[in-house]
């Protein structure tokens, strides 16, 4: 008899540690919200809450951009513009002299280069006859460019032909021959020749600088306007041209005495980052003050996100049996996430730098739709934002 009630306690004992054991386990497995609530305890904190319950929302809102401002301003430097020819000597000799004769022919060379081919306006020649007979015979790489008589003094000063000149170039000085007069001798003496270049200045016709636009800036461009005030002499001047990142925007004569100069175009001509904008012209001079880029942005709609709560959910949370929890997941944790959560028109405040934020939206949901507003206070991604009933 004693040892049927042993036997029978332990048997009992034993369906205890099982029952007890599958208990602890079951706690265990639940999620936390329901552990939470089975153990009449709330979940900890609002941030990094594990998800339960009848998701009534998920959405995926991206990038939400942030502006204090329907307009942000780039202020570039006074600028300055113009043609500018560089005078140079190129070659000079103090004396030469050459000669034609039966038993003599002396010829005179002289070389020079020139650097800037392209941009060499014109090439002139200089010298004085101090004396001679015949003509003079002047030659630039090989071809006469002067055949005439010898005249004492200063002569004029000689254009050589831009056609006939190469980077590297060389004068030929010669006298003609006396011909049948073979006993006498056709000869000529210069002093103080000098050849000199005019090469127009390539680097102080045009000036350029630049400006940054932010990724947020550029996606809420409407439209971009330039504005700056040109002074110039409108009958000393050639075309204006703008070149904003290698496209043109503006090539005309601006009115010089009209004061602010206004040009406005497109998003299209802008690009997110390092903008480069270009000045030049190829006559006169203009110096362009007060230049000032403008962004003018569109009005930033904030989306608005809807979700259904029936008549039943309704008064379960009504009713405090349930909740209804806003999540927030963000893609990082390295910025601080600033804002507002607008749900039914009333406003809950969040600063964070975590990757989930919860909010608890109990007291200001309606029977019905619902809807729901993010607020920032600067740019932030939003990975996923749920509504959900538990």
């Amino acid at each position: 008899m004693v040892d049927r009630r042993a036997q029978a306690a332990a048997g009992t004992a034993v369906l205890l540690a099982v029952v007890a054991g599958l208990l602890i386990m079951f706690i265990i497995l639940i999620p936390p919200a329901d552990r939470a609530k089975l153990l009449e305890d709330s979940p900890s904190g609002s941030s990094g809450t594990s998800v339960s319950g009848n998701t009534l929302l998920s959405t995926s809102p991206g990038k939400i951009d942030y502006l204090a401002q329907n307009k942000i301003e780039h202020s570039l430097p006074t600028i300055s513009v113009r043609t500018q020819v560089d005078t140079a000597v190129v070659a000079e000799r103090a004396a030469m002299y050459a000669q034609n004769s039966l038993f003599s022919d002396k010829i005179e060379s002289l070389s020079f280069p020139l650097t800037d081919i392209n941009n060499t306006q014109r090439v002139l020649m200089s010298f004085t006859i101090a004396g001679g007979e015949g003509r003079v015979q002047v030659g630039i790489n090989g071809q006469f460019v002067i055949d005439s008589p010898i005249v004492k003094g200063n002569i004029q000063p000689i254009t050589l032909p831009l056609e006939k000149l190469r980077k590297s170039n060389q004068i030929t000085i010669t006298v003609s021959s006396p011909g049948i007069k073979f006993w006498k001798s056709h000869d000529i003496s210069i002093e103080n020749l000098k050849v000199i270049s005019e090469v127009r200045n390539v680097a102080a016709q045009s000036s350029s600088n630049s400006f940054v636009i932010s990724s947020t800036e550029y996606d809420n461009i409407e439209v971009v306007d330039l504005t700056f005030f040109p002074q110039c002499e409108t009958s000393k001047i050639g075309p204006l041209s703008i070149d904003l990142n290698e496209k043109n925007i503006y090539n005309s004569l601006p009115d010089c005495d009209a004061g602010l100069l206004s040009i406005e175009f497109g998003k299209d001509r802008v690009k997110q980052g390092d903008n480069t904008i270009l000045f030049s012209t190829q006559r006169g001079s203009y110096t362009l003050s007060n230049i000032e880029i403008e962004s003018k942005l569109k009005d930033l709609e904030v989306p608005t996100y809807y979700f259904d709560l029936a008549q039943e959910d309704y008064e379960t949370v009504t009713s405090g049996s349930k909740k209804l929890r806003l999540y927030i997941d963000f893609v990082d944790t390295v910025d601080r996430k600033v804002g507002r959560v607008i749900l039914n028109g009333k406003s809950m405040h969040f600063d964070t730098d975590t990757l989930q934020f919860v909010i608890d939206g109990s007291g200001s949901v309606v029977k019905g739709t619902n809807s729901i507003k993010i607020k920032p206070q600067k740019s932030m991604e939003i990975r996923e934002l749920r509504a959900v009933l538990g």
